[in-house]
């Protein structure tokens, strides 16, 4: 089963369950309507202003004040400027274009042991073959990573440095330095992929890109999960003419160009709004960060332990041998909690101990009763839920706690 197919079967399964939700990935509905009204403002401008032409295809390159102000707000690599960006149809077509125009039947592609799951489909699609470290970077030294990387033989090495998801860490400085330094020595490229840089709640956080170091890093980006992923605005990010030409080539056989009135109501929304806005999306999750890890530490059994982010989205747990996340994910439904089972986004050697909260589409006033919920049901405890939900809502409610258990017992 293909990754992407058992997170959204885990995925369907929490949202039809109706509970508290840690296991959506999802930008929070709360920021998009913060924004909804700049936005209709916005467009409405445009229209007024542009007129029909603005129905009319985009330049294949991206619109070009969509990449000047991507550029001048620093969202596309350090030094960087609006010639060396690609605009696409978010962050997974930027992928899908440097898979396609980069592998050939049998390339190898290095990946941490647990990582992104829509990747999977994408390199295997176009001809490649997955390789994974032993372990995420960040548990290996240096020594490991360069043996690892000369037996592997690599075209493309795919990281999340900054918040990666699923476990919200920051690569190590040192191992960002060593990735470049053996990108040029072992003639390997780096797909950095800075989905979640932008969202650090500690400037301190904010490590160096990769790309400002190397001229053989790819920056993929993306505004999904800054504030609105319908319009489906992504990036991508080289220093090498010739290979943006030709992914420039490609992107014109696969989409010819990206919408044009969301690229220009974006490059109005970086231009007047950006500041204002990214500092009140980082002091959001920020805070809902806070609460979720505080109320973690005071209630999570001791046997339990979890990472403590200072960005994005993700919260990583790990339990004591022998515990059954998949499992439990049933119990959890039962008590009004949801999650996302570890093993989704392992690569190989799962760990069925595992999985991942996600602080993105909860509500602040939920997470206190989430974590309870979350705390009791890790105990092995059935909370007794009072609903007022008449005979047929209690049937329904059977035959879809009937319909969670069989499920689950043919999902591995």
């Amino acid at each position: 089963m293909l990754k992407r197919t058992e997170w959204r079967y885990f995925n369907e399964l929490v949202v039809k369950s109706e509970v508290i939700s840690f296991a959506s990935a999802a930008p929070s509905f709360e920021v998009i309507s913060k924004y909804f009204g700049v936005l209709r403002n916005e467009n409405v401008e445009l229209l007024e202003e542009i007129g029909p032409a603005i129905f009319n295809y985009a330049d294949i390159k991206g619109d070009e004040s969509l990449r000047r102000e991507l550029a001048s707000k620093g969202l596309v690599g350090e030094n960087a400027n609006k010639d060396m960006v690609l605009i696409t149809n978010g962050g997974q077509e930027a992928i899908k274009l440097i898979t396609e125009t980069m592998l050939k039947k049998g390339d190898r592609v290095m990946i941490e042991r647990l990582g992104y799951v829509g990747l999977e489909q994408t390199i295997l699609s176009s001809g490649g073959e997955i390789r994974c470290f032993s372990d995420n970077l960040n548990k290996l030294k240096l020594s490991e990573i360069e043996q690892e990387l000369r037996k592997s033989k690599p075209k493309l090495v795919y990281l999340i440095p900054d918040f990666s998801n699923p476990c919200g860490d920051n690569l190590r400085e040192d191992v960002r330095k060593l990735m470049v330094k053996l990108a040029t020595k072992l003639s390997f490229w780096v797909i950095e992929d800075q989905t979640y840089r932008e969202i650090y709640f500690d400037k301190n956080e904010h490590l160096a890109s990769m790309f400002s170091r190397s001229d053989k890093v790819i920056i993929v980006g993306s505004i999904s999960k800054i504030i609105v992923p319908g319009l489906r605005i992504g990036w991508l990010v080289t220093k090498d003419d010739l290979l943006r030409q030709k992914i420039t080539q490609l992107k014109e056989s696969f989409t010819l160009s990206t919408n044009n009135l969301s690229q220009k109501l974006i490059a109005r929304l970086l231009e007047t709004e950006y500041e204002k806005m990214i500092r009140w999306v980082r002091n959001y999750y920020g805070k809902k960060m806070k609460k979720t890890l505080e109320n973690l530490e005071k209630n999570i059994p001791e046997r339990f332990s979890f990472s403590k982010p200072r960005g994005g989205f993700y919260i990583w747990i790990e339990g004591p041998e022998g515990f059954q996340a998949k499992k439990t994910l049933n119990l959890a439904l039962g008590n009004g909690i949801g999650f996302m089972p570890g093993g989704v986004f392992y690569y190989n050697n799962k760990k069925a101990n595992t999985f991942r909260l996600s602080i993105s589409a909860i509500k602040e006033k939920d997470i206190k009763d989430g974590i309870d919920r979350l705390t009791k049901t890790l105990e092995g405890k059935k909370l007794l839920i009072k609903k007022n939900i008449g005979w047929k809502g209690k049937i329904k409610e059977f035959i879809l706690n009937l319909h969670h258990r069989l499920q689950l017992m043919f999902v591995r």
